[in-house]
C-alpha cells in the first residue's frame, strides 16, 4: 500500500502508456456472429488507436527462499481458525504445471479427495479443506485453505495436511486414482468451455501465455500424459517447507 500511495499521476500515466497498448493486447470474440461484420466492427473501434512500442518483458523472477514463513492475525466475526498454506510453483507454461494441477486434484479435487477424507471425514478436525492452483504466465501459488472445526486444533489439521502431501511424494498415486483425477479434470475443463465468457477467457489466456490458440486443444493430451512418477517428482520439488508460507487467521480482534 505504501508503493501505491507514493504513485504520482505521472507514474500512472507512464504505466498506462507503456502497457495498455495494441501490441500488448489480445481481442477474443466467441458466440454466434458473422466474421466479416465482426472484423468491420473491430476495425471501427480499434484501428484508430495509435500504435506504440511493444511493452518491455516483465521481470517475473523471484529469489529462492531457504525456509518457511509464518504469519498470524486475529479477525473478529469468524467462529474458528482458518489456515491458509501456499507454496510457490511455476507458470502455467511450465511443463510441471499440469502434474501440479493433478496433485491438487488428488488432494482436493472433490469430496472424495484425500484432504477431505483425512481432515473432514476421518479426523473431523476441519469443516472445509480446499486446494487451489493459480494459472498465470508468471509465478503461481498452490494453496490449501483449511477451515478448522470449532474447538479443534489448527496445528493438528496442518500436520495431517502435510502428511497427505508427503505420502504422495513417498508413494506416488495409484493408476485408478490418477484415472479418476484425469476424468474429473477433463470433465470440468470441458464444461468450463461451454459458457461464452469463460471460453473467451481461456482463449485469451492461451494467447497471452503461449502466444498461440492451439494450446487450448493440448489440454487433454497433457492431462492424460501425467504419471504417478510425475506427481511424486513435482511434490518433492515444489511442495517443500522452504517454499511454504503459512497464514493462520484466528477468532478475536477488533471488528
Amino acid at each position: 500500500i505504501e508503493d501505491t500511495n507514493r504513485a504520482t499521476p505521472e507514474d500512472v500515466r507512464k504505466f498506462y502508456q507503456t502497457y495498455y497498448t495494441p501490441s500488448n493486447a489480445v481481442i477474443v470474440l466467441v458466440g454466434d456472429f458473422e466474421p466479416a461484420k465482426a472484423r468491420d466492427r473491430i476495425k471501427h473501434y480499434f484501428e484508430g488507436i495509435p500504435a506504440r512500442p511493444k511493452a518491455p518483458e516483465t521481470d517475473l523472477k523471484e529469489p529462492e527462499r531457504t525456509q518457511e514463513k509464518r504469519e498470524s492475525a486475529p479477525e473478529a466475526g469468524i467462529p474458528a481458525p482458518v489456515t491458509i498454506i501456499s507454496w510457490r510453483v511455476p507458470p502455467v507454461t511450465d511443463a510441471d504445471w499440469f502434474p501440479l494441477m493433478c496433485v491438487g486434484e488428488v488432494l482436493g479435487g472433490n469430496t472424495a479427495a484425500r484432504l477431505q477424507n483425512s481432515l473432514i471425514k476421518t479426523a473431523a478436525i476441519a469443516t472445509v479443506a480446499q486446494v487451489g492452483l493459480e494459472n498465470s504466465a508468471g509465478p503461481n501459488l498452490f494453496v490449501f485453505q483449511l477451515m478448522i472445526a470449532p474447538g479443534k486444533d489448527a496445528a493438528q489439521a496442518e500436520t495431517l495436511a502435510y502428511e497427505e502431501v508427503d505420502r504422495i511424494g513417498r508413494e506416488g498415486v495409484g493408476e485408478d486414482e490418477i484415472q479418476r483425477v484425469r476424468t474429473d479434470s477433463l470433465r470440468r475443463h470441458a464444461f468450463g468451455l461451454v459458457p461464452g465468457n469463460l471460453r473467451a477467457q481461456e482463449f485469451a489466456l492461451s494467447l497471452i501465455s503461449d502466444g498461440r490458440l492451439d494450446s487450448v486443444n493440448e489440454w487433454e493430451k497433457k492431462v492424460r500424459s501425467v504419471t504417478s512418477e510425475d506427481l511424486q517428482r513435482v511434490t518433492r520439488r515444489y511442495l517443500t517447507p522452504a517454499r511454504r508460507t503459512v497464514f493462520l487467521n484466528t477468532p478475536g480482534g477488533k471488528p
